[in-house]
């Protein structure tokens, strides 16, 4: 974990070293957007011309040059994306190298946050990437339709300064929540033990998974995921685990909150029992995951895509294995929580032209593909015929192939490679499902005690508040990891909750949380 956020830091500060020389690293394209709007015909090229995308590897994936999708789109586009993507875990490394360096991509594809040092609008300002207003409105009329329809997509999409640095990930509902705890069904029933609903339940569980069952990790925490422990367990708590927006109409940092220490000070006595892996600071995604096939886990959260690929996995080793989402994880028994991932319909994936474009036009059209009815359906569905199929009514659902795949590839990892999963482009929430399908979705099983809230107000900042936040952040994300890993695993070393609420708050973190209100009464006085 120390390697990763070194190399964070590393490019932070190669980040922030160069990002007053945007201006000079770029080149200016003499686009003319004036006259009237033109239709996105295809293909966009008559002659074959290549796009350089940079974008991370999610997924078990190599490139996604390998996507079977991407290939049928540049018969229809008439452009060859050629797919830049850094190693995993070295993304802010590679990122700060490229960024300084004179041989950028075409298009950046990545979280919005962190497209550019100090902000976005920043990014704009100094002419790294292109104000793509005009460009939208000339250009794209998939991309133009959506914001005129929807104020809440025009506003996601919109900077301070009124201009539009980037297209987003846009949800056509909100999507059910991706990730949640999930548990060993098999090892409830072995137990007598119903399914557990608050931490106090799970407490019980894991002791008897461990002191009844002898199962080797009761509990694993993935350090490599976002955020440890993940939103559905730290519900429980009744706090969430990055900045939120609150019952009180507040944006609130989870961390900050004493309630997640005292979520913390719990883990630690369940650390201190044997009932969490007791190496889970140094495990990776694949580790965990052998695990939990190998039939050594009886408690985590993941993903639900995850859950088929699990089972049958496992199932090769033990038949009787079962794995299944359980509620998110309320205080007391009769409780509900507004702790719930995605109830957002933009999501963090943004895609910004990079001003140094040979094709800034076609860059801009091909990104607006992907929103249109052809393009969203290829990204949602991948290929007609092998991934997917019609029904009489024009809806798509997935094939055997994808469901099922004959060489055992999870439907996550599926998407990676015929489809398309995070990225900028109109994604369909209920893809491929049913009507009945969607209500029996096991997704809902995880909103069983849950109150879906408002969304979020967007949160757009000045240029002064981006550079303040980025400093103070770098020293926040290295900062609360160790707290956390150390705070469970007891170290010597670990800090006193009063020191650390002291540290949090010489980083910064009450400006951080008084910048994201300012922004938010901003949104909501529009």
């Amino acid at each position: 974990m120390k390697k990763k956020i070194m190399s964070a830091i590393l490019a932070s500060a190669m980040l922030i070293s160069m990002a007053g020389c945007g201006g000079k690293e770029t080149a200016v394209n003499n686009v003319d957007l004036s006259g009237p709007a033109e239709e996105n015909t295809m293909p966009i090229s008559e002659e074959p011309i290549t796009i350089t995308y940079w974008t991370p590897l999610y997924g078990n994936i190599k490139s996604y040059n390998d996507n079977e999708m991407f290939k049928k789109m540049e018969e229809i586009t008439g452009i060859h994306i050629e797919f830049v993507s850094p190693p995993k875990g070295q993304e802010n490394e590679q990122y700060g190298v490229m960024l300084a360096s004179d041989d950028l991509p075409d298009i950046i594809d990545r979280q919005v946050g962190d497209l550019y040092p100090g902000g976005l609008e920043r990014g704009v300002e100094e002419g790294f990437f292109l104000d793509l207003s005009g460009y939208i409105d000339k250009y794209a009329p998939n991309i133009k339709k959506l914001m005129e329809e929807d104020d809440y997509y025009r506003e996601s999409m919109t900077l301070e300064n009124g201009k539009i640095g980037a297209v987003r990930e846009i949800m056509t509902e909100p999507e059910l929540p991706w990730q949640g705890p999930i548990i060993r069904q098999d090892l409830l029933d072995k137990i007598g033990a119903e399914v557990p609903r608050t931490p106090d339940e799970l407490y019980k569980v894991l002791k008897k998974f461990k002191n009844d069952l002898d199962i080797k990790y009761p509990m694993v925490l993935d350090v490599s995921s976002n955020h440890i422990p993940s939103a559905g367990f730290a519900s429980g708590w009744n706090v969430g685990t990055d900045m939120y927006w609150g019952e009180d109409e507040q944006y609130h940092y989870g961390p900050y909150e004493e309630s997640y220490t005292e979520m913390l000070t719990d883990l630690k006595k369940w650390y201190e029992e044997g009932l969490i892996d007791p190496e889970f600071a140094t495990r990776d995604e694949k580790d965990i995951e052998a695990a939990i096939t190998n039939g050594e886990v009886g408690f985590f959260c993941n993903q639900a895509a995850k859950i088929p690929y699990y089972e049958a996995t496992a199932k090769s080793i033990d038949s009787s294995i079962e794995f299944t989402p359980i509620p998110y994880l309320v205080p007391e028994k009769g409780d509900t929580t507004s702790f719930i991932l995605n109830t957002s319909r933009v999501k963090g994936s943004a895609a910004a032209i990079c001003a140094t474009t040979e094709y800034p036009v076609e860059c801009m059209k091909l990104l607006d593909f992907m929103y249109s009815a052809q393009g969203s359906e290829m990204c949602n569905f991948g290929i007609e015929g092998l991934t997917y199929e019609k029904d009489e009514n024009g809806n798509c659902f997935y094939t055997d192939f994808f469901n099922n795949n004959p060489e055992g590839i999870d439907k996550t990892d599926m998407t990676y490679l015929y489809a398309r999963n995070d990225g900028a482009y109109l994604k369909k929430t209920f893809r491929g499902q049913t009507e009945e399908e969607k209500t029996n979705n096991i997704q809902n099983i995880w909103l069983t005690d849950a109150v879906r809230p408002d969304p979020a107000p967007e949160c757009r900042f000045t240029e002064e508040q981006n550079d303040e936040m980025t400093t103070y952040w770098q020293d926040i994300n290295t900062y609360v990891p160790q707290y956390i890993t150390k705070t469970i695993m007891g170290m010597e070393d670990a800090d006193s909750y009063e020191t650390y609420v002291q540290r949090l708050k010489d980083y910064g973190m009450d400006t951080i949380i008084s910048n994201f209100n300012e922004a938010a009464q901003k949104t909501l006085q529009e």
